[in-house]
């Protein structure tokens, strides 16, 4: 049997610098907690922005892996309001961070970055979200993260 998936949307985010906060090295890996300035998403059955105040707990263990620990408020096209929580890990990251310093985009073909997106709202138009289990696939522009999210049917 094979997995079967969707595409549901698209995310794109940017990340505010100056709001970043430098935990440091402590007995888990570096922290640090960054937070998400503006975004959009955009699907066949759903589309909006990114409300301020999305924040990313990440954590690079001292494997080289990185822990996204994510949550945020998406607003569709029509006023719903929906919560998103979602961990992922992106393999080889301090390679993937110092690129991304120097302004490049890392190579997704070569740079490992999948989460695991959970949504929850209270309104009916979106009920079905809150019974659909997602996996995302993420990107690393210089500015922000990107997403494409997808269904598992």
């Amino acid at each position: 049997m094979s997995l079967k998936s969707r595409h549901l949307f698209t995310m794109t985010t940017r990340i505010d610098p100056l709001a970043r906060q430098q935990i440091g090295k402590t007995a888990h890996g570096h922290r640090v907690i960054v937070q998400v300035a503006e975004g959009r998403f955009e699907g066949d059955k759903l589309k909006g922005i990114v409300l301020p105040g999305a924040r990313d707990w990440a954590l690079i263990r001292l494997d080289g892996v990185m822990e996204v620990d994510v949550r945020l408020t998406l607003k569709t096209h029509d006023d719903a309001l929906i919560y998103v929580t979602y961990t992922g890990l992106v393999l080889e990251a301090r390679r993937a961070l110092a690129e991304r310093e120097r302004g490049i985009t890392p190579d997704p073909a070569t740079t490992y970055f999948r989460t695991t997106p959970r949504f929850e709202t209270g309104d009916e138009r979106y009920a079905w979200l809150n019974t659909m289990l997602a996996v995302g696939v993420g990107t690393l522009p210089p500015d922000g993260v990107n997403y494409d999210i997808y269904e598992i049917l």
